[in-house]
């Protein structure tokens, strides 16, 4: 029922952990805080977030963008 995953952690999930790893849907971990950002922005009808939080690492845009395992390099290359 999972279609794209969006989370800041984990380390609970572990059903949802192997699931991700095993390709089953789309998945991007993002910093908690960018997390909070993204959700006031959809309730407040924004077009979305921009910060300098993760800049030169895998969560940067033109690193790996968050992307957690190949099903998201698949869904976002044709997006």
């Amino acid at each position: 029922m999972v279609g794209r995953l969006y989370a800041s952690n984990l380390s609970m999930a572990g059903r949802l952990s192997s699931l991700v790893a095993s390709d089953q849907f789309p998945a991007y971990l993002v910093p908690q805080g960018v997390l909070c950002q993204m959700f006031r922005a959809i309730a407040g009808g924004k077009p979305g977030v921009v910060t300098g939080t993760g800049l030169h690492t895998f969560v940067a845009p033109r690193v790996e963008g968050a992307r957690m395992n190949q099903a998201a390099y698949i869904t976002t290359a044709g997006d």
